[in-house]
């Protein structure tokens, strides 16, 4: 397994050119992202990326809470 992360920059639609300094100067909407893939070995011992891991989805949000007025006393 190897993990390793990049920038994607949403408003060009995929990675992000290199050359930049991303902290310093976030433009494209610059994100890191991580990934992560399982690898496998060729018969001369050279890593190769098996397959990516899918990603994780975010668990969806609370419901809001309600509250419930007061029967008279």
């Amino acid at each position: 397994m190897i993990f390793f992360h990049g920038w994607t920059c949403p408003e060009l639609g995929g990675n992000c050119p290199g050359g930049n300094d991303y902290d310093r100067n976030n433009i494209y909407g610059a994100q890191r992202s991580m990934f992560a893939a399982s690898l496998r070995f060729t018969s001369r011992k050279a890593p190769k990326i098996r397959a990516y891991v899918a990603p994780i989805q975010e668990p969806p949000a609370p419901p809001p809470t309600t509250t419930v007025p007061r029967q008279g006393r």
